[in-house]
């Protein structure tokens, strides 16, 4: 995730979380291939495609919010140093 792994979450003030960009990890197999294949290898194959794209967006959403967590924690850091060194809390 860029944010974290170019630490953004240290400098910028505001994440939005919009959830309109997915990684997506894609499966491909060729015609020929598929077609050589037996109806139990097509169903195991496409049931645990399912399971990969459901475990893959559990990732996916747990790193987000991994993420803002870190990003929250340095905000409260920042702002509590800022409010022993100045007084301020703005």
């Amino acid at each position: 995730m860029t944010v974290y792994s170019a630490s953004l979450y240290e400098v910028q003030k505001y994440f939005m979380k919009t959830d309109y960009i997915r990684d997506v990890s894609a499966i491909f197999i060729s015609d020929a291939l598929w077609n050589q294949l037996s109806d139990n290898q097509k169903a195991v194959l496409s049931r645990r495609r399912k399971k990969a794209v459901r475990t893959e967006e559990a990732t996916i959403a747990s790193q987000i919010d991994d993420v803002i967590a870190k990003a929250q924690r340095v905000h409260d850091l920042y702002r509590h140093r800022r409010t022993v060194r100045t007084g301020c809390s703005r």
